[in-house]
């Protein structure tokens, strides 16, 4: 699927039917499934996809800062973390990490989840072996500072374990 600029504001659409990516992106954010986007617009899958990244991609690295609220809805001991608010570069970015992981995976809430549970274990494995190499990504850093923000600086190890048989 190429995407392209059109008209004098550079209005970015995917072609051939020139739908613009902003309206196919304000679908998947008021929660409307793939297959009532492609029926509604003249693409596939793939095209939905290749808006997420390309809205990913383009963020700029100030939009991911206190872009994603957690919750801890477990103890201290076994978390049960809950997204309680997220923004749309935050959003998208879960959504294009997680699609890359599971491509087969087509709700929203799924890919989320997916991307979601993976950069937390990134995160952890990285400070579980001394390093920040997550501190590279704006979405693994925003991540992380809202994971200290509601369960403090927790050992990795305990995370980690608290994550085991989550996919």
């Amino acid at each position: 699927m190429p995407l392209e600029t059109r008209g004098h504001l550079n209005t970015v659409v995917v072609l051939p039917g020139a739908v613009p990516v902003e309206q196919i992106c304000n679908a998947v954010v008021d929660r409307k499934t793939l297959e009532w986007i492609c029926n509604k617009y003249p693409i596939s899958v793939d095209d939905v996809f290749d808006c997420i990244d390309y809205v990913s991609d383009t963020a700029k690295p100030s939009t991911f800062v206190r872009g994603i609220t957690f919750l801890n809805s477990g103890d201290a001991v076994d978390f049960d973390i809950e997204t309680v608010s997220v923004n749309d570069t935050v959003f998208f970015a879960m959504i294009s990490f997680g699609h890359g992981i599971k491509p087969e995976a087509l709700a929203f809430d799924e890919i989320y989840n997916i991307g979601l549970v993976q950069v937390i274990k990134d995160i952890y494995n990285d400070l579980a072996q001394d390093a920040k190499y997550f501190e590279s990504s704006d979405l693994h850093n925003a991540v992380y500072e809202a994971l200290v923000e509601e369960i403090g600086d927790v050992d990795p190890m305990q995370i980690l374990q608290s994550l085991k048989g989550d996919n």
